[in-house]
């Protein structure tokens, strides 16, 4: 091979060469561009999920604070009514404990007797009262029984053939007031001023 053509196959080769390096070039920055564009997808999808996963997982813990703060009111709540209910029959107790050691009263008395109209009758007490109702029933027919100790005190008075009833005792007063005004005492001892 004479010179010529040797200059001519190392300059094919050099052209060959670098054109080959320039498409490997070209071959190298497409890969690394298609390289950014899948990571860019996968790191874009990934975020998504994540994004997704931390909207579940947050709506999950908020509606696990929501349960766990509505059990919480209940229990404050069922507590609260308790301690109330605590609070009333303590009063009640006490009430009865004063009311067992409370004498008949005149007024309480004639009002009971006024209602009778019947000229027999019975007339329930507690014992120790029985002198104060004979002083205060003189003049009338009536035979003084004792009164149980349930009723608390007060007075009953009962006809003698039982069709009518009178009963003033303090437990069945009380009673009435716990039906008739219990709401009223409620509000006045727990309301929130």
């Amino acid at each position: 091979m004479d010179a010529l053509t040797i200059t001519d196959v190392r300059r094919m080769m050099l052209s060959i060469s670098h054109e080959s390096a320039n498409r490997a070039k070209e071959l190298k920055l497409e890969a690394i561009s298609e390289y950014e564009a899948i990571k860019d997808r996968m790191v874009d999808q990934g975020q998504i999920a994540l994004d997704k996963k931390f909207k579940s997982m947050s709506e999950e813990l908020e509606n696990e604070r929501k349960k766990s703060e509505s059990n919480l009111r209940k229990k404050y709540k069922m507590l609260q009514q308790l301690f109330k209910e605590k609070i009333l029959d303590d009063l009640f107790s006490m009430t009865e404990k004063i009311l067992t050691n409370l004498p008949l009263n005149r007024k309480l008395l004639e009002q009971t007797l006024e209602r009778n109209t019947e000229d027999e009758i019975y007339v329930f007490s507690r014992k120790t009262d029985h002198d104060f109702v004979l002083s205060h029933t003189k003049g009338t027919s009536c035979d003084i029984m004792e009164l149980p100790d349930e009723a608390l005190g007060g007075v009953v008075i009962c006809t003698k053939n039982g069709k009518e009833v009178w009963d003033n005792s303090f437990s069945s007063r009380l009673q009435s007031f716990k039906e008739r005004d219990l709401q009223v005492l409620n509000k006045e001892i727990f309301s929130q001023k």
